[in-house]
């Protein structure tokens, strides 16, 4: 699934390496002579960090990505491209409507923080952190929207009835190349999530005064510049980033156990109604029976669990911080 703006500039290694040096040294000297924002350094360091975290995780992926789109090129489920199902979702990726909701995200979440105080308006170091992260966040959306519609892709081909299948696996069909690199790129991107979600997660109550939620009288109270704008942030982190990880990683593997549990009824049907009138044909095609029908369900190289221990961590974070005052008032 490629995202032709994005694409064309991070395939650029060297253009890109040159802009984000200049980019952080810019940073730098902005920090320097702006010292509206406390640890601002910090910040400056910390924000570009995560975002060339993501600019290599999205180089990674899209190797990856190729790979999924070479390997599942010429496989028909009843004579239907499984290509032709991953090609139709990847046009969503660059349609205006994608591009303006990643844009726009990345804006809400930049006015978010100057509602919150935590960046101060017209100052030096803000313009400079409203590009920054507002970049940043809009390359996350995009890697969220990519994982999304991999999922919805794979939903689609799980619904399908599986009547027929070319090439299939005689041995093991959770070991077929386009199933294995499927869940590959699946999994580089499930992880990517989990460790983006702690980012995100730790950022934000970095960025936020200890101060902001106490208890008052064995009553649970938030204090901040906006307490609406508080809430809703902090749902959305909590929500999206916690429980909706937790919730694409379960909903990705379950759909590639359903395609391959498709798979092997399809060839175990077709096993059984052939006729074997040689002895030892029969015989070696009821040894093969037991093994096709004994194979795995998930390919072996990779996790399997329903829940991922990477993504309980966010969700920690904030149950940690949410009761931290009441903890520390016993």
């Amino acid at each position: 699934m490629k995202i032709k703006i994005v694409d064309q500039i991070l395939s650029q290694k060297c253009f890109w390496t040159v802009i984000f040096s200049c980019w952080i040294f810019i940073g730098i000297i902005v920090s320097i002579f702006d010292s509206s924002l406390k640890n601002n350094y910090v910040y400056v360091l910390g924000v570009n960090s995560l975002l060339l975290a993501q600019i290599i995780t999205y180089r990674n992926l899209m190797k990856k990505e190729r790979n999924v789109s070479t390997s599942i090129s010429g496989t028909k489920v009843n004579d239907l491209p499984l290509f032709s199902i991953l090609s139709k979702n990847s046009d969503y990726l660059n349609k205006w409507y994608s591009i303006t909701v990643s844009f726009t995200i990345g804006v809400t979440y930049f006015v978010s923080l100057i509602l919150l105080k935590v960046l101060i308006w017209n100052e030096l170091i803000t313009i400079y952190g409203a590009i920054t992260l507002i970049l940043t966040v809009f390359i996350a959306i995009q890697l969220y929207l990519k994982y999304l519609l991999y999922i919805l892709t794979l939903r689609k081909i799980s619904k399908l009835e599986f009547t027929t299948l070319t090439p299939v696996s005689l041995h093991n069909p959770s070991e077929c190349d386009w199933i294995v690199k499927f869940t590959d790129s699946m999994s580089s991107f499930s992880n990517y999530f989990g460790i983006l979600g702690i980012a995100y997660t730790a950022l934000f109550y970095l960025t936020t005064p200890l101060s902001a939620i106490k208890f008052t009288e064995n009553t649970l109270v938030i204090d901040t510049p906006n307490n609406l704008v508080f809430k809703i942030t902090w749902g959305i982190i909590f929500i999206l980033i916690g429980f909706g990880y937790l919730i694409f990683d379960y909903l990705w593997k379950k759909y590639i156990k359903d395609i391959i549990k498709k798979i092997k009824r399809m060839q175990l049907k077709e096993y059984d109604i052939t006729d074997y009138s040689n002895k030892q044909l029969n015989k070696d095609y009821i040894e093969l029976f037991k093994l096709y029908k004994d194979s795995p369900n998930f390919p072996q190289l990779f996790n399997g669990k329903i829940f991922n221990p990477i993504g309980y961590i966010p969700i920690l974070i904030n149950l940690y911080r949410l009761l931290q005052p009441f903890l520390s008032q016993n």
